[in-house]
């Protein structure tokens, strides 16, 4: 029943951009739901999630009502704009959003670590993750998707994890509705070749699209939106309103948004500049319109970053990324040769990174070059077969310009990696495949959906580009997603299983006043954060390096934290009242069996210990 009033309120709210602005319903459904986003993170700035979700319930019935009333005014209208070839593919993903994910659960590591537990605690509060209570370890992560996934739970009344997944693949696929936005229903031919691009576009480079919650992807895919708006549409009040609130949402949506939202903007600022002055000029003039409407986009940006900022100063919230590292003497360092020489090892694999490390690894072994190869060759098509002649100049420009965002965006990710990052994951470039991945996704969406909405009534060029990409791209997740939808999910549920004995505690410990030490020794941590997730909202390790002690177990273990017996009995009696071994063995028993009740016997797997601080010495004495 919670999904029929999800896509009620989804449908009506889009029902009504529609008739107001005129537009296709595939055109206003992603601008309905950013609104939405914008409404929540309103409203938790304001401590006041939950009313959040009142209003967006009441804007709902107001816009069912809205859209009865256009619908006697005008039918023929009404139904034009919204019975469209675009709203019943958007009804097929909706089914397909429904079936992919019944009974889903999270499987990821960063999904524990952040971006399923964020959720779990802000249905817990109907807060922010930085709430008090709340157990985010990366507070100062921007919530965007987060609000978005809380609104599907909260709506459903109890937090199931399969609707984390739904929420994410319902806002990707209104970010690529548009591409149908042209489409009439005799066009059956271009519906199918469409619908095939949306399904398989994401997994070019993130082949776990649809099964994981993590951000990178759709960041992309809202870089992608704001440029084919604004490159496929002429300019208009609607078009800036779209343009502005996705800016907005993609700078909430982690740290590295707001750097696309500039490149963005740069792009288009040097298109209006150039090639659109006169089309600027009467813009303004008509109907006098005032030039703050066009910078808009910039003021939404800069009113996202800027208020998730002096909202985490006022909160006493750490910024999510650390950058004091990029300042003028670190990077003077590295020509005088002061700097410390993981750096340089940094950017010497970086460098190699871009020709050596496989983004796609499938027909074509392709690297970041080998990518950028392929878009230029798309975007040569793009200008010689597809846009006429007064259009070549502009799309030059503006390809040439996504480009140089590129190397902006590699450039900006390097400095990141060299000032910001540990020496083990600069050294590592932890995660650049998904970074990288960011940027390239963006740009390949928007090659693809432009030339498929300015491709007129031949289909050689965007049947010749899904073609090629059915070759190039590895699209077994849809078949693993979608037909074997039950196996799929049986797996995670199975991959879950080992973690649920830490449950039962729940019974035995206060959220409010105890906080347990987890152990799982010998672990990178999997463990852990798998755990520590389960029994959210209780507190455990105060320190993300703490779960495995003593010496290195194994050759490689960097996670294992040497600690004495009397300093780890310190901490548990400074800041503990529970001890949980989830994972232990021979080596954990004899380094610190002593301070257990009953010696290194009592130290077993899934066993509960009260840290007993009545003695000057303290005793873990088990409970179960």
């Amino acid at each position: 029943m919670y999904l029929i009033l999800i896509f009620f309120i989804l449908c009506s709210g889009a029902a009504m951009l529609s008739s107001i602005f005129n537009k296709r319903i595939e055109e206003t459904l992603a601008v309905w739901i950013l609104v939405m986003i914008i409404i929540l993170y309103i409203a938790g700035l304001l401590g006041k999630l939950k009313m959040g979700v009142f209003i967006i319930i009441l804007l709902g019935v107001v816009s069912v009502i809205f859209s009865c009333y256009n619908l006697y005014l005008d039918g023929e209208k009404f139904i034009e704009n919204v019975w469209t070839p675009g709203f019943v593919v958007f009804m097929i993903f909706f089914v397909l959003a429904w079936w992919t994910q019944r009974g889903r659960m999270l499987t990821s590591w960063d999904e524990f670590s952040h971006w399923g537990t964020v959720v779990k605690n802000m249905y817990i509060f109907d807060a922010l993750g930085n709430h008090t209570g709340s157990t985010v370890t990366f507070r100062g992560y921007p919530p965007a998707t987060a609000l978005f996934e809380y609104l599907w739970v909260r709506l459903s009344g109890s937090f199931s994890e399969g609707n984390l997944y739904r929420a994410m693949n319902i806002l990707y696929f209104s970010l690529t509705l548009p591409i149908f936005s042209n489409i009439r229903w005799k066009n059956f031919s271009k519906i199918v070749i469409r619908f095939v691009f949306i399904l398989i576009l994401p997994l070019a480079f993130f082949q776990d699209f649809y099964s994981n919650l993590m951000v990178d992807a759709i960041l992309g895919v809202m870089l992608s939106n704001v440029l084919f708006t604004y490159y496929v549409n002429e300019l208009s009040t609607f078009k800036l309103i779209n343009i502005s609130l996705t800016l907005f949402v993609l700078t909430l949506t982690k740290s590295s948004g707001f750097g696309l939202a500039i490149i963005a903007i740069m792009i288009m600022t040097i298109d209006l500049l150039v090639k659109q002055k006169d089309n600027l000029s009467t813009y303004l003039k008509l109907r006098n319109r005032k030039i703050c409407l066009v910078l808009c986009p910039i003021f939404f940006t800069l009113i996202s970053k800027y208020s998730w900022s002096i909202y985490l100063k006022i909160t006493k919230t750490g910024e999510a990324w650390e950058t004091s590292g990029v300042n003028v003497q670190n990077i003077k360092d590295l020509f005088n040769g002061n700097a410390p020489h993981y750096r340089m090892i940094t950017i010497k694999n970086f460098c190699n990174a871009f020709t050596e490390t496989f983004l796609t690894d499938y027909t074509f072994k392709l690297s970041f070059m080998g990518w950028i190869v392929i878009l230029l060759t798309i975007s040569i098509m793009l200008i010689t077969f597809i846009c006429n002649e007064e259009e070549k100049g502009r799309y030059r420009l503006g390809l040439s310009a996504i480009f140089i965002g590129a190397v902006i965006y590699a450039t900006s990710l390097l400095i990141l990696y060299v000032f910001t990052y540990t020496e083990y994951e600069a050294t590592n470039l932890a995660s650049y495949s998904r970074y990288t991945g960011t940027y390239i996704l963006g740009a390949l969406i928007f090659l693809v959906v432009t030339t498929c909405l300015k491709e007129e009534k031949k289909l050689s060029c965007s049947t010749v580009l899904l073609l090629f990409l059915l070759i190039t791209i590895k699209v077994t997740p849809v078949i693993n997603n979608i037909i074997l939808a039950p196996s799929s999910v049986k797996s995670t549920i199975a991959r879950r299983t080992p973690y649920v004995p830490i449950l039962k505690i729940k019974g035995t410990i206060n959220p409010k006043t105890d906080k347990v030490y987890i152990i799982s020794v010998g672990s990178h941590g999997y463990d852990y954060w798998v755990n520590r997730y389960n029994i959210t909202p209780i507190k455990t390790n105060l320190k993300l390096d703490s779960w495995s002690l003593g010496n290195p177990y194994y050759k490689g273990d960097i996670w294992t934290k040497d600690i004495s017996t009397k300093d780890w009995g310190q901490e548990l009696k400074n800041d503990y009242t529970y001890v949980y071994i989830y994972k232990t063995n021979e080596g954990f028993k004899k380094t610190y069996g002593e301070i257990f009740e009953g010696g290194e016997e009592s130290v077993k797997n899934d066993t509960l210990y009260y840290v007993n601080k009545s003695n000057e010495k303290i005793v873990l004495e088990k409970i179960r």
